[in-house]
């Protein structure tokens, strides 16, 4: 990636674009894909970490789908109940992140920050592993039981070796309620 072809906005000003290049991203995964998630990390490091001031520093950070969420748009019942989250957080010692109430940056940092990343299979899980750093050390990965997840896990994992990727050791719950 050339960093001249990158535009920092500004809230202020509008843009038009002669042309735009989008990152590959087949099937909302990038879990196989090395070589880009190192690009995509080194970006990170060499021009979003160095030029902000980092501003929350969380080790166990957790994202899970919520069937409540005002945004779930799908709605088909992959995630869990928000009262769940909570008490599954709170007993876990984790901190919640809900994306919708970040930035991408401060949603970056975090994520490249964090040493443990509790997360709903998904396209939270497949989106935000490129943001993951070596401080990482763990990702638990919660999928929902009778979910179509439950079934993508499977094929994923009989073609795979799902429980090191890239050097973070991975663990799996098929789980029907959080508790």
């Amino acid at each position: 990636l050339n960093e001249s072809n990158f535009i920092f906005i500004d809230d202020s000003e509008i843009y038009k674009f002669k042309s735009i290049t989008y990152l590959p991203y087949k099937n909302h995964n990038y879990l196989f894909q090395t070589n880009l998630k190192l690009k995509i990390n080194n970006l990170i490091k060499q021009n979003l970490l160095t030029n902000i001031e980092y501003k929350n520093s969380y080790d166990d950070i957790c994202i899970i789908k919520c069937n409540n969420y005002e945004l779930n748009l799908v709605n088909n019942n992959d995630g869990f109940d928000i009262k769940e989250i909570k008490n599954y957080v709170e007993n876990k010692n984790l901190k919640l992140i809900d994306p919708f109430n970040l930035t991408e940056i401060d949603l970056i940092n975090i994520l490249y920050n964090c040493k443990t990343f509790t997360v709903s299979w998904g396209t939270a899980f497949h989106k935000n592993i490129v943001y993951l750093s070596k401080k990482c050390k763990k990702i638990n990965v919660i999928i929902k039981k009778g979910s179509e997840y439950e079934d993508q896990v499977r094929k994923y994992s009989a073609v795979n070796n799902l429980s090191n990727i890239d050097g973070f050791e991975v663990s799996y719950e098929i789980l029907d309620k959080l508790n």
